[in-house]
């Protein structure tokens, strides 16, 4: 077997036809030893994916899969998605520690206008995020530790912002060592939020009452003196 087409018909049980378009796809300029190589890759991925079908549909998931899981989720964190519902369901497979990034939410009153400072501009809170670990569920979506879907938003993007960059810790052989540190509940920290929220907005209501007010009153001596 001296060219690639001919030990991908002879390692994977496929046409000559097929095995032109593989080498196409997935294997120019690769030699057979390259291909000898993959095969392991393709044992062991077949091992974990049990995917089905023929011989050629089989060699050309893994060959995709490969594409994804060696390549492109490195390049875009779109990638790095798709990869990671791909490989992974119902498991743990992430842990962050206190203040391994950061993330900041635009402060609002209580009826949703957004506060400004004496500036001008909108008013951030600044959070980092908590000892925690992440989970995939059955339905390919992102989890805290209670296994409940996490919402879409700034903290999510931060999230998935920071397992992108490291890969290097996402939790392969779902083992798990949680630190016992003590912490804020997140819940705790979003009713003190809600409680600055409410007396600001109420602070602001009152202001505007009581402008309104004199304004009232104004108007009223003036119409009782003519």
């Amino acid at each position: 077997m001296n060219n690639a087409k001919e030990v991908l018909k002879e390692l994977f049980g496929i046409s000559e036809v097929q095995a032109v378009a593989i080498e196409k796809l997935y294997f120019q300029a690769k030699t057979p030893k390259d291909i000898l190589g993959f095969k392991k890759y393709y044992d062991l991925t077949m091992l974990k994916k049990q995917f089905i079908g023929t011989s050629y549909e089989k060699l050309s998931l893994v060959c995709a899969y490969a594409e994804l899981d060696l390549k492109k989720r490195y390049e875009n964190i779109e990638s790095f998605l798709e990869w990671l519902f791909i490989s992974f369901s119902n498991r743990f497979i992430f842990q962050t520690r206190k203040g391994d990034f950061s993330y900041s939410y635009v402060l609002k009153y209580y009826d949703g206008s957004i506060a400004y400072d004496e500036k001008g501009k909108p008013i951030l809170k600044h959070y980092d995020c908590e000892d925690s670990v992440y989970y995939i569920n059955a339905n390919k979506e992102l989890c805290d530790e209670q296994k409940r879907p996490l919402a879409a938003g700034v903290f999510y993007n931060k999230l998935i912002e920071y397992m992108f960059e490291n890969q290097d810790r996402i939790i392969y052989d779902n083992q798990i060592k949680i630190a016992p540190v003590a912490k804020t509940p997140i819940a705790t920290q979003a009713i003190k939020d809600y409680e600055q929220n409410y007396l600001e907005y109420k602070q602001k209501q009152n202001e505007l009452y009581n402008a309104n007010k004199d304004k009232f009153i104004s108007r009223l001596k003036q119409r009782l003196e003519k």
